[in-house]
Parts: C-alpha cells; structure tokens; sequence
C-alpha cells in the first residue's frame, strides 16, 4: 500500500497517519493505530529512510512504513512515495507475480518513477519513454517532449520538479544549469544541497573527466555558476556512472572504470581508484537497515558501505549451480514489504532477503 503526501515548502511538522492496520497479536486480534510525525526539514535532496518499525511478541517485524530511495542503473526512484507493509501470518513467503504487457521499447528496458507514476525508458527508438496506465494496463507513449539521454533524469524536490535534460538542468521549466561550453554534462544527481554531475571533454590533448558539486536549493534565482563547484578529477577520460546513492549525509558515485568517489562535508574523496584492467561495475544502490548496499558486476554480489569502509558481501546473493561466476551482474534493488529484493542479469534471478534470520 502506498500513500503520496504533497511536500509543503517549509517541510515543517509533516503529519504522517500510518492508517489502521490489523495485526495478529497473542490471545486477541485488536486494531492498532500507529501515527509518526516527522520534522524531514527542508528539501535538499535526502533520502529520508524509515519512519516506523513494528515488532510482535517473537521479534518477528510484522508492519513498517518509510521511503524508499534507490538508483537503479540510469534512474532515480521517487524520494516523497511513502511505503506501507503489513506481514499477514503466514504470509510472508506468498506472492503472486504477474508479468506485464512489453513496453515496445526493445530489449534494454529501465525504469523510473514520478509522482506515483511508472515510465519504462529505453535508449532505442529516439530515447522513448512510455508510461503505465494501471487502469487500462497498457503502456501509454509519453510522446517527443519527454525524451531522455542517458544520464539524464526527472525527479520531485520540494513542490517543483527537478529535470537533467540535454545536458542541462530546470526546476519546473525555469533554467538553473545551461549546457556545458566545453564537453558535456551528464549524469545528475542531487542531494545534500548539491546538484552533482560529470563533465566530460573528449580531446587528443587536455581531454578530462571531472565530477562536480554545485550548491543550489530548490528557492535559488539565477543559474549556478559552475566555476564555483567543488570538483574531483577522474582517473580516466569517458568515466561514466550507472547509479549514485548516499548515506548519512556522504555521497556516492562509481564510475564504469570502478572507481568510488565520495562527497562529504564540502569534500571529494577517493574511496576507491579505478582500474581499466578488471571489471568493476556497479549497477544499483539503496538503503537499506544501517548501511548502503551497492549492486556490482561482475561478482554479481553486494557491496557493503558503513560510512567508512566498502566491503565485499560474497554469495550476497548466492550463486546457483552452473550459473558463472564471472559474468553477474546484480543490476536492480528494491525494498518490498521490508525485505531487500536483487534482481540479478543475464541469468533471469530474482532474490529476496530477510533481515531479521539473515537468509
């Protein structure tokens, strides 16, 4: 179940009513009301991770509810859609899967997220996008105006909408970024207050690829002066992210070359150097419990952030016999009803996680 809330622009005392929920407990069946208000402060990007947690009389979590903000491959999720989850007894391990209509988009399908609306996106075609008609099931064409490059993106801050569009940036259609005079922007990403992105510049001589935080808020007149941003150069020329994620006010990015490059506290670091003689990609990244997991190829295992260190969780997910151990690539992550789902390619598998027993 999932709920939509507008977000007011002073993000002040937002009342959230987690609905009347009926859970199970020993000896009797009662309903329960659980209410959360949250102070999420102003809009800068942040994921704003869970509100509530409930817990029966075994330890066993049977409701929650919270946000979500994953980044899979090209696309991020929508932050402001608030997820509910009720375990019913004996529930748990059910589930109904039902496979949609295609989208018409060829083979290499990505989607995104926007105001409780689902888009699959592909590069073919004229960079297409189509949108879900729940009711009628059926992908609707999103028409010329929403075409998409890779790299670019569309998400809610605050009351407007954030778009990175052909190399540029606007906040409900008012230009904050223009186009890049040398080279090209690609790859957005906001949060912490800042609109963070490669730039790239292909030459013989002089060619760089540089990774750039610039402060802007939501409320900010004019456009952002890129001379001020605060940079980090990248090892090698063409370096290009599949996704970005954040945790506990640091910023993660990782290139195709494998390196892992950290924003924190006005601050770029190099977590890890990229290296163009072994495969290292990361495909996906989301928080989940007390650390930010990172999806990689060709392990097709998770990494594991803590805010200091990334570590290898090996056979995180587990590999199936005769499935090769050198060609996975765990590429999506999700959070459904408070279990952690991979999705791992070419090899058609799909995993889920539970916290509480750590299978």
């Amino acid at each position: 179940m999932k709920r939509y809330f507008p977000v007011e622009r002073n993000w002040l005392a937002l009342f959230l009513l987690a609905s009347l929920w009926n859970i199970p407990l020993t000896g009797a069946e009662p309903v329960r009301r659980f209410s959360v208000e949250v102070d999420l402060g102003e809009d800068l990007g942040q994921s704003f991770g869970s509100l509530l947690e409930v817990v029966d009389s075994e330890g066993d979590v049977v409701a929650g509810a919270g946000f979500t903000d994953v980044y899979n491959t090209r696309f991020r999720g929508d932050r402001h859609t608030i997820q509910f989850f009720v375990r019913d007894a004996g529930q748990r391990d059910r589930f109904t899967v039902e496979r949609l209509p295609h989208p018409d988009l060829d083979l290499g399908i990505y989607l995104l997220d926007v105001d409780q609306e689902l888009r699959a996106w592909s590069s073919v075609r004229g960079n297409s996008v189509r949108r879900w008609e729940a009711g009628g099931k059926q992908w609707k064409s999103e028409g010329d105006g929403s075409r998409l490059r890779s790299g670019d993106g569309v998400i809610r801050v605050g009351h407007g909408i954030l778009r990175f569009i052909g190399g540029g940036a606007t906040y409900d259609d008012r230009p904050i970024l223009q186009p890049a005079k040398v080279g090209a922007y690609y790859n957005f990403y906001y949060a912490a207050g800042q609109l963070m992105f490669y730039h790239r510049h292909r030459v013989e001589v002089g060619g760089f690829t540089r990774i750039l935080a610039c402060p802007w808020k939501p409320g900010q007149q004019g456009l952002i002066d890129v001379s001020t941003a605060i940079a980090i150069e990248a090892k090698y020329v063409g370096a290009t992210p599949f996704a970005w994620g954040q945790y506990q006010g640091q910023v993660l990015t990782v290139s195709n070359y494998g390196g892992v490059y950290v924003f924190q506290e006005g601050a770029w670091r190099v977590l890890l150097e990229g290296n163009d003689q072994v495969s290292y990609q990361v495909y996906s990244i989301l928080n989940f419990h007390d650390r930010l997991y990172l999806a990689q190829y060709p392990t097709g295992h998770l990494f594991e952030y803590d805010g200091q260190e990334l570590t290898h969780r090996d056979n995180w997910p587990p590999r199936l016999p005769g499935v090769s151990s050198s060609a996975r690539e765990a590429q999506t992550m999700a959070i459904y009803g408070g279990d952690l789902i991979v999705g791992v390619w070419p090899w058609a598998e799909l995993w889920r996680y539970q916290h509480e027993s750590g299978n």
